[in-house]
């Protein structure tokens, strides 16, 4: 019996596409590897003190340019185990802590707080105020030359730093990192 026209080793379609479906997840590497095509996402982590999950999400550098509003925008369009995401709330000591412990960031990061220049108020994107005692500010607390009295800006968007010390920036200041919180249903 003769197979002419069966070429040696040709594998099906379908099982090439499974095989570069295969090099391409095991390419990606570490939750925190870079992709020039979309977001980073680190796997979601349990905050058992609050009920939430946490994740940083790092924008590869040639998605750049995403302000305050962008950041505000994506993280609400993110859902895991059927919680809306939000910028994270990180209204105390034991949140705090966390995320130090469980994420590396080189950059700033936007977090869900803002300092409302008319009212001069610590405003969470949830409409509480933050005025809890808890704030662990770099000094300077605010980085750059614009600010609410000289540029009459609405707000100051607070962003985490490397050395884990939020920083108030115009709300026009760029950064492609985020944290996402997906809150309990219990979360104020």
């Amino acid at each position: 019996m003769v197979f002419s026209n069966v070429k040696p080793y040709a594998p099906s379609s379908t099982l090439v596409l499974a095989i570069l479906v295969l090099v391409a997840v095991l390419s990606q590497g570490p939750a925190h590897a870079t992709d020039r095509n979309r977001e980073v996402l680190s796997d979601p982590v349990y905050h058992e003190a609050t009920g939430s999950y946490f994740q940083l999400v790092h924008l590869p550098e040639n998605a750049s340019n995403m302000g305050f509003a962008h950041a505000r925008e994506m993280a609400s369009r993110k859902v895991y185990k059927g919680r809306r995401g939000r910028l994270a709330k990180v209204d105390r000591p034991s949140i705090h802590s966390f995320l130090a412990r469980e994420f590396d960031f080189k950059e700033p990061v936007f977090i869900g707080l803002r300092f409302v220049c008319a009212s001069r108020r610590l405003m969470w994107l949830d409409g509480s105020e933050h005025n809890n005692g808890f704030e662990p500010w770099s000094r300077p607390w605010y980085l750059g030359v614009d600010n609410c009295a000289r540029d009459r800006i609405p707000f100051m968007a607070v962003t985490y730093m490397p050395n884990m010390r939020w920083r108030a920036q115009t709300h026009i200041k760029f950064s492609n990192y985020y944290i996402v919180e997906y809150p309990s249903k219990d979360a104020d």
